[in-house]
């Protein structure tokens, strides 16, 4: 079960929403803790999900989102794109909406051992927070751990 701060939503759709990939815990992974987030999905998957978290920041500050991630033959089949594995922020107003395009730092397909992705933004006026997000919108597993938001 995802920490109550965390909203599981929808990701990426490939043309229907069933069958949907498989977000979950895993106390059997981790690099620092006792969990991380593991991502399934496979050639049938129509529907990624994906885990965000929205964290209050102020104009002008800069901040640096980092993360850690582990695969386990993640790879790319019937209409997944390879570059939908992913670290995401976006900062938002006061009423949540986007202040324009997300940001993303891409990860690697294939098996890995655990490897980081990060992002340094400054928020723009009008930010009230930034939407963080974890997505995995390919076959394979995907292990995320060790998300931060650093405030520099």
């Amino acid at each position: 079960q995802l920490n109550s701060s965390w909203t599981l939503v929808d990701g990426i759709v490939l043309g229907t929403t069933i069958p949907v990939s498989d977000v979950m815990i895993d106390p059997a992974e981790a690099i620092d803790g006792l969990q991380s987030l593991r991502c399934y999905a496979e050639s049938r998957t129509r529907l990624f999900k994906e885990v965000t978290q929205v964290v209050g920041v102020s104009e002008g500050v800069r901040i640096r989102a980092r993360a850690q991630i582990k695969a386990d033959n993640l790879r790319v089949e019937f209409q997944q794109r390879e570059d939908s594995v992913y670290l995401s922020i976006v900062f938002v107003d006061p009423a949540g909406y986007p202040l324009g395009r997300p940001v993303r730092s891409i990860a690697r397909l294939g098996s890995h051992n655990w490897e980081p992705l990060e992002i340094d933004a400054v928020a723009p006026p009008g930010a009230a927070g930034v939407r963080v997000g974890l997505l995995s919108g390919v076959s394979g597993i995907a292990y995320f751990d060790a998300v931060m938001i650093e405030i520099l």
